[in-house]
Order: C-alpha cells, then sequence, then structure tokens
C-alpha cells in the first residue's frame, strides 16, 4: 500500500538529529523530541532539495528527558 502513496523516503543520523534539536533551541527557541525534529533535521543536513522554494516542515513534541537534552545542549 505505502508504494502507491510514497515517492521515497530518507534517512537522518543520530548526530544530525542533535543539530537539529541545538539549531531549533538557539534559532527557534523552541524544545523539541527527537521523532518531532527529523523533518528539520533532514533540511538542515540537505538531504531534501529545496532549490528555492518555500518548505514547511511540521516539528512536534517536547517529551524530552532533561538529561539527554542537557548533553545535546552541551555538545
Amino acid at each position: 500500500m505505502n508504494s502507491t502513496c510514497l515517492s521515497g523516503a530518507l534517512t537522518v543520523t543520530d548526530e544530525e538529529v542533535k543539530q537539529a534539536i541545538r539549531f531549533a533551541i538557539d534559532t527557534l527557541r523552541l524544545v523539541i523530541e527527537p521523532g518531532g525534529v527529523v523533518a528539520l533535521a533532514a533540511i538542515l543536513a540537505g538531504k531534501i532539495q529545496l532549490n528555492g522554494e518555500p518548505v514547511l516542515a511540521v516539528l512536534s513534541g517536547g517529551n524530552i528527558d532533561m538529561d539527554i537534552l542537557s548533553k545535546i545542549i552541551a555538545t
């Protein structure tokens, strides 16, 4: 079923997710959980070609362990 609805897929690394979380905190002033920041991670890593076009990414959830968040921010 998915093959009829999807045109492709991509992956991001844990490090790209961490970078996106830091970007969201520093630039957007948002705390976003790892699963909710994957689209932003793909954009920031250049895995989605925007070609100067506007893009909408859904960023969701703030359910992140504070110890993990502290480690991400510190690195």
